[in-house]
């Protein structure tokens, strides 16, 4: 994170302080909610987005591009989408729970952020083209509705936990009804799953067709770690959307299929890069593109 130029590194630093001040205000005001507890959270977060909108903007002008070809780029516009979603649901969900796993859910998008945050990297041509902007987009949406689907999954488990337990006190009122967070749980791994499904689709095509530009084979591409756990996160979507059709698989099943889901989608973002050495990534920071061949990352 600090290889980050100054103006971007005061930037992002503030942010990931607003988000772990709201994260505390959050666990405060789960025991000490308001009528008006939320809005509070709500001007954090709306804060926060604004700042990371103007960290991508310095990254446009930098690459003279739109800022989706490099990791921390892609994860700085997952956690802007989620705030967006966040402050739009926030209008018909009062409950103070939903507001705190918002807030605890972009700080952790921020944080992985950090970790693998790097200066702006130089644009190859096959970066700019509709195509490969088309899969980046349809991948980075797909993956914030994977991750609004977790978030929804994660409070409906622990709100059934609860009534289970019998702890009305705990839930009436301070957390959105289970029909509701089922609901919005199908709504992400439905658009998730379609979303990432055009992501593949156009990434496999791409590397079919610029295989000299992308410097893989369209089988390399298919068995790179990062495609592998996205195909695979994927395919628990398709999975879990079928049983619920086929056999009326819904609730504690659904919920934690999609944190297995989200957790392959979010390792091949990120772990696939730090523990797999994964080919998936075509860019290279401005500095060392002196020295070595421009490539841009997809």
């Amino acid at each position: 994170m600090f290889q980050l130029p100054l103006a971007e590194q005061m930037l992002f630093l503030v942010v990931i302080g607003i988000y772990v001040l709201a994260s505390g205000t959050a666990a405060y005001l789960i025991y000490r909610s308001g009528p008006r507890c939320r809005y509070v959270l709500v001007a954090m977060v709306a804060l926060a987005v604004s700042l990371e909108s103007a960290i991508l903007m310095f990254r446009a002008v930098e690459i003279k591009s739109i800022p989706l070809t490099g990791l921390f780029e892609s994860l700085v516009l997952m956690a802007l989408v989620f705030g967006l979603a966040y402050l739009a649901v926030s209008i018909a969900i009062t409950q103070v729970w939903f507001h705190a796993v918002g807030v605890w859910t972009l700080l952790g998008l921020t944080l992985l952020a950090a970790i693998v945050a790097q200066p702006a990297s130089r644009i190859d041509p096959v970066a700019k083209t509709p195509w490969t902007i088309a899969h980046a987009l349809s991948m980075i949406l797909g993956g914030v509705a994977v991750v609004l689907s977790t978030a929804s999954a994660i409070l409906f488990l622990l709100c059934d936990k609860r009534l289970k337990q019998k702890q009305l006190t705990k839930v009436l009122g301070r957390m959105p009804t289970l029909g509701r967070l089922e609901q919005v749980n199908l709504w992400g791994l439905q658009a998730g799953f379609v979303l990432i499904g055009f992501g593949l689709l156009s990434g496999f095509g791409l590397a079919s067709v610029r295989t000299v530009m992308l410097e893989m084979t369209l089988t390399e591409w298919i068995t790179d770690p990062k495609t592998v756990m996205i195909l695979l996160g994927w395919l628990v979507l398709g999975l879990v959307l079928a049983l619920r059709h086929g056999i009326r698989l819904k609730g504690k099943a659904i919920a934690y299929a999609t944190l297995v889901a989200v957790f392959c989608i979010l390792f091949a973002m990120v772990g696939a890069r730090i523990f797999c050495g994964t080919k998936h990534d075509f860019s290279t920071t401005i500095a060392a593109s002196i020295h070595t061949p421009i490539r841009g990352r997809v």
